[in-house]
């Protein structure tokens, strides 16, 4: 599940009502998602995910390897 928290495309096309909108709503998204409870289920999908995803990324991996630890 990718979710994008930030909108770095036209931002200077916005109005300051927008982006504080915006910004509400990424600042919920993320408080619904450390709300929810995990398993070590989740959390073992998430890293296989990962690692299928950065496959070719070594940097990337050391970090998922971090993450796994």
């Amino acid at each position: 599940m990718l979710i994008n928290v930030c909108n770095l495309n036209n931002n200077h096309e916005l109005s300051t009502t927008e982006m504080n909108g915006q910004f509400v709503q990424s600042q919920l998204q993320i408080a619904s998602l450390l709300k929810m409870e995990t398993t070590s289920t989740d959390q073992k999908e998430f890293i296989c995910k990962c690692r299928e995803l950065y496959k070719d990324n070594k940097t990337q991996l050391h970090f998922v390897d971090e993450f796994e630890r």
